[in-house]
């Protein structure tokens, strides 16, 4: 049975600090409003979906891109060469990588608020036509740092299939996170769903540039 069939049919409930975190693969084929999102915007290209009911930030996106999957997966997975590009990312490092997995550390700088830093456990492969990414905060990662919150809730997936012959690539994204510390919820969600355009709009410079960029998780062929 498809291993992306599996995660699409529920969410996938993984322990963390004592509490549930919900992520989902929603699969290419079923509505993010099936799964309880709502459309909240849509522009350049991006449509941004935010769920109706979790408390934490709960985001889907769904977008074209001008690349072969080789070279958006090489892109999503080059952590490092993130920085200076996606906003309020300030650190990203690999911390190990084997076949098919990384441990990577990463700190986001956000105005007003304390920096707040996690280690991801990112994980990838293929499923017949449709390539997939996820990640999960997990602790094995370096210690607390002062005055930065750690994040403990944090999940979310990547899933990039093939368009136009295979020249590009439809994306769907799918994001859960709790920021920690003293923020409400209801602050912080707004302004989440609103930077997922310049995501991807980083995104898109950075194809140009993996070309040039080789990472040693994910070599281009």
């Amino acid at each position: 049975m498809s291993r992306l069939w599996l995660a699409g049919a529920a969410c996938l409930c993984v322990i963390l600090g004592g509490q549930p975190v919900l992520a989902e693969i929603v699969p290419f084929g079923v509505a993010f409003q099936d799964r309880g999102y709502r459309r909240i915007s849509e522009g350049d290209g991006v449509t941004v979906y935010r769920h109706q009911s979790a408390s934490e930030i709960r985001l889907g996106a769904e977008v074209q891109l001008p690349a072969a999957p080789a070279r958006v997966m090489a892109t999503l997975l080059d952590y490092p060469g993130q920085v200076g590009h996606v906003k309020r990312l300030s650190e990203s490092r690999v911390l190990a990588h084997r076949q098919g997995w990384l441990r990577v550390y990463q700190r986001l700088s956000i105005l007003l608020l304390n920096d707040r830093d996690f280690t991801l456990q990112v994980t990838w492969g293929r499923d017949r036509e449709v390539s997939w990414i996820e990640y999960r905060a997990v602790n094995d990662g370096p210690p607390p740092r002062s005055g930065v919150v750690r994040v403990t809730r944090h999940e979310g997936s990547w899933l990039v299939r093939p368009t136009d012959g295979g020249r590009a690539s439809l994306v769907r994204f799918t994001v859960s996170m709790d920021m920690g510390g003293q923020v409400p919820g209801w602050m912080v969600r707004p302004s989440s769903a609103k930077e997922i355009p310049g995501l991807f709009q980083a995104i898109r410079g950075l194809l140009s540039r993996s070309s040039e960029r080789r990472v040693a998780w994910f070599p281009l062929k």
